[in-house]
């Protein structure tokens, strides 16, 4: 895998903050005019994503954020009376799973290192013509 250069150092630790590309590039010393498409193609070259993806999977085991801690702290806040406001406690429980992509309609594979996204939809809608032609 390539280096990354400073800059391009500067905007993955920037866009592990909060995820906004636009800001992480010009946090990171890049053109405020074209931030909203240099952001974008930065984190569309592979040796930049594999360090935002490895960034985020360390946030996430620090913090100790798992699917199944997310889901059972659901379990928690569905089937058990507690004393806090459980609306505020399942929309930050749903604001996780989010972020862990745990409630998205689309799927997500690597291959050779390129993110390719697959609608679900999309891929309903192709085996039902399959079995239609068979």
């Amino acid at each position: 895998m390539a280096k990354l250069s400073a800059r391009q150092r500067a905007f993955v630790r920037e866009y592990l903050k909060d995820k906004n590309g636009a800001r992480a590039a010009r946090a990171a010393g890049y053109s405020h005019k074209g931030s909203n498409v240099t952001g974008s193609q930065l984190l569309a070259k592979p040796n930049i994503r594999a360090a935002v993806d490895s960034g985020l999977a360390r946030l996430a085991a620090k913090c100790e954020i798992t699917a199944e801690r997310v889901l059972n702290r659901l379990a928690e806040f569905a089937f058990e009376k507690k004393k806090i406001k459980a609306s505020d406690s399942l929309r930050a429980t749903e604001l996780i799973g989010k972020h862990l992509k745990l409630f998205t309609d689309v799927t997500e594979s690597k291959v050779d290192a390129t993110l390719v996204t697959v609608d679900e939809a999309q891929v309903k809608a192709a085996r039902e013509k399959i079995k239609s032609d068979c």
